[in-house]
């Protein structure tokens, strides 16, 4: 369970999961799109889904909890 302290690091947490979910509403292949996993080791999950010629890659870094979204 994550705990936050404050009103401030509770607002970023909420425009950091409005951001997330606007690029999902924005990108079909995010919704619709096939899921292939293309790396999953301890520390890192990389994924691509792909619908049409609208290609996603998806890196989540489990160590540091960080995450980059790559849109073709």
């Amino acid at each position: 369970m994550m705990i936050i302290d404050g009103k401030k690091e509770a607002e970023l947490l909420r425009q950091e999961i409005k951001k997330l979910i606007d690029i999902r509403l924005s990108n079909m292949a995010l919704i619709y799109g096939d899921f292939e996993i293309t790396e999953n080791t301890i520390n890192k999950l990389s994924y691509k889904r792909k619908y049409f010629d609208n290609e996603v890659s998806v890196t989540l870094d489990k160590h540091k909890w960080t995450y980059t979204i790559n849109t073709k």
